[in-house]
């Protein structure tokens, strides 16, 4: 807390009335009055200070950024000043939160900045957050778009509809130069150079959905009131946004399992429509008998339920759409991990799918990146399968291309995706799944060779920074170390240090929606 200005002495006595000079000892624990008449002075000094911060801090930013055609984006809180007052003239309000992949971390509490009134008097609409930052104990480039969903999710729920994703450090070199620069020890990992970086694609698509109906409207006067099917103490989450006369409602399972559950209709009786944000499907829904619309959510699931239009005078029963296995997609399986780095590729056989680092092959077993599973199969009989349902993916990402058509990418439970019509063959037929994990497994690959870097131990917990950029590395000369694949300024690992576990394990089924 500051203790002095230039212009202290005169704001003090403009704005308390009285002279602070002879009670100045008072703030080095000096005695010069009775108690009661120090501790109002030392109440009238705190004051003193938090009014300058707000009109001529916060107000003085404001202006000069204003002058220069820009807008002024704060995080007002942690400070010797009122968050609130001095919120009032900050434009893009900001709060921040950190990355914890735990995937189930109960029902979280809301934020209620968006109740806060920005320059112009009115609440501030948007509530921005930098986003995901992470200890190094959590980020050590083992970050997954499914952990980050569960986790964005959460302050969706309390109230954040912008995120600001902390880091991306400009990486200045090619594309063999990875993972590359790193913010010191802290992540969450983004940018071009993070092995998911376009197969996470889906994510983004995801938040850019997300933040759209979370910023629309405004915030609704209550919330609807939510019903377990299955047994009490379910940690699902309800965020209402209203405009005329229309209301979205962003329901969250915060749990690692499936949940079903009933949600009561705010308001008129309306026709609920159930948008999906991971893949952007509209499905109509029924209302039930008893005015209630039944959701069921996968594993960290989410979605909004859309009022907008009448109901029908007589409630209809409502049945969610189900995914019935008609066949097992069995294998063998060809995998093809890409070489990187001077190593060649490797091809593993696997007639029952199993995790990359149980694998004999070095290569295999401390791969990262997009490896690539080939198998044929013989199309079942009947009315052709509309889903193929991989299975278990370890919480990471996988793209599906069957007999040459793009069926989409699964990053996030029910890992499902759709067969377009007339993709399925009836004779053979050719299924690709592109899986992509993370950088972790390389990185500590490369620590089972010898070093070609000087890293320097970090005085605080969390790894080693790199001492200077090697002379090979500044010179663009062969690697000393030509087992090693990644580069890096920041290392997290040593060579017992365990490995994620990666790759498809399935059950991958042909399923068919009823």
């Amino acid at each position: 807390t500051p203790t002095w200005t230039p212009r202290m002495h005169e704001e003090f006595q403009a704005r308390r009335g009285y002279d602070p000079l002879p009670f100045l000892p008072v703030l080095g624990g000096f005695h010069v009055a009775s108690a009661e008449r120090e501790a109002a002075f030392r109440a009238d000094w705190n004051q003193t200070v938090k009014d300058l911060y707000r009109d001529v801090l916060f107000k003085t930013m404001r202006e000069k950024l204003h002058a220069v055609g820009l807008e002024f984006a704060c995080e007002p809180y942690t400070g010797p000043f009122d968050s609130r007052a001095c919120a009032a003239h900050v434009d893009r309000l900001m709060t921040e939160f950190w990355f914890d992949p735990r995937l189930n971390r109960g029902v979280p509490k809301r934020l209620g900045w968006n109740r806060w009134t920005g320059p112009d008097g009115r609440r501030h609409n948007v509530v921005e957050a930098e986003a995901f930052t992470g200890q190094p104990n959590v980020c050590q480039w083992t970050e997954t778009p499914l952990q980050l969903k569960a986790c964005g999710d959460q302050q969706f729920a309390r109230g954040v509809n912008r995120f600001i994703l902390h880091t991306s450090p400009l990486q200045p070199w090619g594309d063999d130069i990875v993972p590359g620069i790193a913010m010191g020890r802290w992540g969450t990992h983004f940018g071009r150079t993070q092995t998911w970086a376009e197969s996470g694609a889906g994510w983004f698509a995801y938040l850019n959905r997300c933040q759209a109906l979370l910023q629309w409207g405004e915030p609704a006067a209550r919330e609807p009131a939510a019903h377990d099917i299955q047994p009490k103490g379910t940690p699902v989450s309800t965020l209402s946004r209203t405009a005329d006369g229309k209301d979205v409602v962003f329901v969250v399972n915060h749990a690692d399992h499936p949940v079903s559950l009933s949600l009561d209709l705010p308001g008129a009786r309306r026709a609920p429509d159930w948008f999906d944000p991971v893949t952007g499907r509209i499905t109509p829904l029924p209302v039930v008998a008893d005015a209630r619309v039944p959701i069921r959510l996968p594993a960290c699931g989410s979605g909004f339920l859309v009022l907008r239009r009448p109901a029908a005078k007589e409630p209809v029963g409502a049945s969610w759409p189900r995914a019935e296995e008609v066949a097992a997609v069995a294998g063998p399986w060809q995998v093809t991990f890409p070489g990187r780095g001077g190593r060649a590729a490797a091809e593993v056989q696997m007639e029952t799918l199993r995790d990359w680092t149980k694998e004999v092959h070095p290569h295999a077993r401390y791969f990262s990146g997009t490896a690539t599973y080939r198998t044929t199969f013989t199309g079942p009989t009947g009315t052709p399968p509309d889903v193929l349902a991989l299975g278990d993916c370890q919480g990471q990402i996988a793209r599906v291309v069957l007999n040459g058509v793009d069926c989409g990418t699964a990053w996030c439970p029910p890992y499902e995706v759709r067969i377009p019509a007339g993709t399925l063959r009836a004779d053979a037929n050719e299924l690709v799944v592109e899986f992509t994990n993370v950088w972790a497994n390389r990185l500590i690959g490369d620590e089972q060779e010898p070093a070609d870097c000087a890293f320097v131990q970090a005085p605080y917990p969390g790894g080693a920074y790199l001492a200077r950029f090697p002379d090979w590395f500044v010179r663009r000369m062969p690697r000393p170390s030509q087992g090693r694949v990644c580069f890096t300024t920041w290392n997290y690992f040593t060579k017992d240090s365990p490995l994620v576990p990666s790759g498809l394990l399935g059950p991958v089924r042909l399923c068919r929606t009823k």
